[in-house]
This record gives C-alpha cells, sequence and structure tokens, in this order.
C-alpha cells in the first residue's frame, strides 16, 4: 500500500507539475513528486535508498528553490515563467546552478540523483515490475518538466519588461555549494552508514535496469528540448488543458480538505472547544475565584484592632465547639 501511494502521488504530481507557469509551483509539484518516490523505496523495502535519496533532494531541490528566489529578485518579483526567457547571459551563475540541480532531479548519468533514484529504481522492480515502469514514466515526465522550466527561463528571447541581473554573491554562495553538492552528492552513498538500522539488502544492479533509469531522464530533457527550443509552443495546447485540470484539481482540494477544515476550526475548535469549553472553564475558575477573594478582602483590613477581634472571636468559637464536644461524651 505505501509503495502504490508512493508511485500514485509521484506520477499525479509530475503530471500537474508540467503544466505549471509560476515558478515556484513548479518545484513545489516536483517536492511532492519526490516524496512519492521515497515512498516507493520505502513500501519496496528498500529503506536505505528512501532515506538516501532524501539526502540527495535536500541538496538539488533546494538549490532549484533558492535558484528560484534569485530569478524572481533578478526580475524583481516576477514568477510567471511566460515572462521571462533568456536569462543565462543575465545571470549565468543561477543559469549553471540550477542547471545542475536540473539534471540532478532529473537523475542523468552521474549526479547524485542518478544514484538515490537508481537505487529505488532497482528496489521497486524487484518488489513489483508494475511499480518499476511507472516509476520510470514518472523520471521521463520529471526530466520534461524541469527541463521545460530551464528552456521558458533562460533560453529564447526574453518576455518580459523589467531589467534582468545578476544576484548579489551573499545570495549566489549557498547556491553554488548546494549545486556542487546536487552533482557530486550522489558519491556520499549513505546506505551503508544505515547498514546498522535497516539491515544489508542486496539489490541485483542489472545494467539494462540502469540504462532505462536513465534513457527516461534523458528522453525527458530531449522531448523539452523539442518543444522548446527547437518548436517552441510545440506543447502549448496540451499543457494548457493539463492547467485546466490543476486548476480542477486545486478547487476539488480546496472544496474537500481546505474548506471543511477552516469552517470546522472556526465552529468546533474555535467557538466549542476553545472559547465555550476551554475558555470558559478557565474564566469559570477564575470568576469563583474573584468572587471568593472578594468575601476575603473583609477579613484583610489591615486594622490590628479588627484582626484582634477575629482572633477573639475564633477563640471563642473553638473553646465553644470543644465544650460541645466534650458535651457530647
Amino acid at each position: 500500500m505505501v509503495a502504490w501511494v508512493g508511485v500514485a502521488t509521484a506520477l499525479f504530481a509530475a503530471i500537474l507539475g508540467t503544466a505549471q507557469t509560476d515558478i515556484k509551483k513548479v518545484y513545489a509539484y516536483s517536492t511532492i513528486s519526490q516524496l512519492g518516490y521515497m515512498f516507493i523505496g520505502v513500501g519496496a523495502g528498500a529503506f536505505s535508498a528512501g532515506i538516501f535519496h532524501l539526502f540527495t533532494h535536500a541538496f538539488f531541490k533546494a538549490v532549484l528553490f533558492l535558484g528560484a528566489g534569485s530569478v524572481m529578485h533578478a526580475l524583481a518579483g516576477e514568477q510567471d515563467m511566460r515572462r521571462m526567457g533568456g536569462l543565462r547571459k543575465s545571470t549565468p551563475v543561477t543559469f549553471w546552478c540550477m542547471l545542475a540541480a536540473s539534471a540532478a532531479i532529473a537523475a542523468l548519468p552521474w549526479t547524485s540523483g542518478f544514484y538515490s533514484k537508481d537505487e529505488i529504481l532497482l528496489g521497486a522492480h524487484a518488489f513489483s515490475p508494475a511499480i518499476f515502469w511507472i516509476a520510470v514514466a514518472t523520471a521521463a515526465i520529471t526530466s520534461f518538466y524541469v527541463f521545460r522550466a530551464i528552456f521558458l527561463v533562460f533560453f529564447g528571447e526574453y518576455r518580459g519588461d523589467v531589467h534582468a541581473h545578476e544576484s548579489p554573491w551573499v545570495m549566489l554562495a549557498p547556491v553554488g555549494i548546494l549545486a556542487a553538492l546536487a552533482l557530486g552528492g550522489g558519491f556520499i552513498n549513505i546506505t551503508k552508514y544505515l547498514e546498522p538500522v535497516f539491515g544489508r539488502r542486496e539489490l541485483h544492479h542489472a545494467p539494462e535496469l540502469v540504462i532505462i533509469g536513465s534513457g527516461a531522464g534523458i528522453l525527458g530533457l530531449g522531448v523539452a528540448f523539442l518543444g522548446y527550443w527547437v518548436k517552441p509552443g510545440l506543447f502549448d495546447r496540451a499543457t494548457d488543458r493539463l492547467f485546466s485540470l490543476t486548476f480542477v484539481f486545486d478547487k476539488a482540494y480546496f472544496a474537500a480538505v481546505v474548506r471543511p477544515v477552516v469552517n470546522g476550526s472556526r465552529t468546533v475548535l474555535w467557538k466549542v472547544v476553545d472559547a465555550a469549553g476551554i475558555d470558559g472553564f478557565v474564566n469559570g475558575i477564575a470568576a469563583k475565584a474573584r468572587r471568593a477573594g472578594g468575601v476575603l478582602r473583609l477579613v484583610q483590613s489591615g486594622s490590628i484592632r479588627s484582626y484582634a477581634a477575629w482572633v477573639l472571636l475564633g477563640s471563642v468559637g473553638i473553646l465553644l465547639a470543644l465544650g460541645v464536644a466534650g458535651g457530647l461524651r
């Protein structure tokens, strides 16, 4: 169940990522898809492979999000990729860093994502060939939409109206370090360090499976190159339809999840549990304490003569109580 939920999540989020025009949403859907990949590994029993992909994903996804921030900084906050283009000339450092991260998330050979995704695909094939082939298709789609973003943002003619400029080094230095790790982080294979936790599991590293996995990434790159460089606009109609599907999905999610949670929180958690329950209990105790304090305040007058009178009355009361108790005996 975990593996099937993972592969469905990876595929569905990848499909939705192909139609996004907001640069941040491309990588947001990408994150969901890559989390699905991690669940494929865990569900297939390749636990260390799932953790390994989480490890490499930290590098290339951080570069993509920080790189998107650098692009937005260069364009005064612009997020629509349809108003970008040709930025590799004005933002060369951002371009090369994001290109490296895109190669890694596409699992192109010898990048960090290649090694971790290869482990997941091998584990998926040993577990279920059907899941393996869906994961391979997802890898091709992943490569397509990340390089679609690269071509829309950094190639072709600039389609915006803001003067683009490179980000300062205080922003680019962390991105550069992470980009180097996105390329070479796969050589830090953490699976052997996880063996004491998960045990050692031998996976059959069949060359044909490795070729299929890396070939999917190359195929996605080729299709993106065809549709956004060789023949720009080739996939516009298809992406528009998918964008409509995304809009429907967002509306359905809002209606089925967001609105019930918000309304339930406002009606039940806030007005009933919080205001009537918790606040009522706390405020009720406070009100009773305040009333009791009003009575005790009459006793605490600060007058020594009054205190002496109270002590006398108390002593008389104690003596009377003792006398009554003695008489009863």
